[in-house]
Formats: structure tokens, sequence, C-alpha cells
């Protein structure tokens, strides 16, 4: 049983601070983890000791930062193999520096503009 596969809240939560430290380019310290979840730090130091365990609409709100399920969360289920496009593409940005991840918002933001002006241009044509 590798770490992602084990069973309760405070194993899985270890598990996603270890991933965010790994982070190439960034320090990861439990303040910078703390502030992405938006948690007190005596909050955060209770779960990974396991003294303590979050509110449903915390973990729901983890479950949403981190990208997994609250079933996982709470080790109720394996994590999901999602081999989708998208899935990979999260997986590789969760990994990069903040320069690449900001350099790939400008340019999904520049796609997605490109294809409003296409879509105003097919309207005003008729297509």
């Amino acid at each position: 049983m590798n770490n992602e596969d084990a069973g309760t809240f405070c194993e899985r939560i270890n598990h996603l601070f270890r991933r965010f430290q790994s982070r190439p380019g960034m320090r990861g310290t439990q303040k910078e983890y703390r502030e992405r979840l938006g948690v007190s730090e005596g909050q955060l130091k209770g779960w990974l000791l396991g003294k303590s365990e979050p509110s449903f609409d915390t973990l729901k709100k983890i479950a949403r930062i981190e990208g997994v399920s609250v079933g996982w969360l709470i080790g109720e289920e394996s994590p999901a193999t999602d081999n989708s496009p998208a899935a990979q593409l999260y997986s590789r940005l969760s990994r990069a520096d903040a320069q690449t991840v900001a350099q790939t918002e400008q340019f999904l933001n520049y796609l997605e503009y490109q294809k409003q002006v296409s879509e105003g241009e097919n309207k005003g044509t008729g297509t």
C-alpha cells in the first residue's frame, strides 16, 4: 500500500502536504499550505498530528482545492485513476512552479478570448 492509498484523514492530509512541499520551485511551508487551505495554524497542526479532523464543509473545501474527493480524504475510497487529458494537465500543473502556472493561465485566457471572438464573428456572418 502506497501513501496515496493510506486510509485515515491524518495520513491523507499528510500525503497532500508532502505533495505540496515537493512542487518544483516552491518551499512548501506549513504557513503557505495553511494559506492555500484557508485554515489556522492550530487546525493544520491538529490534522497533521491526527489530533483533530475538519468539519464537513472544510473537508469539501480541501477536496476542491486539492482535486480529490471527500470520500478519499476520509478514507472511504481509493484514489480515482482519471487518465483524461484534463486530469493529466491538472496533475502537471499541480507540480509546476508559480511562473508556469501564471503563464498557463494567461494562455488559457487568450484561448478563451479567441474563441469568443471567433463565435462573435460567426454570429455576425450567419454561420
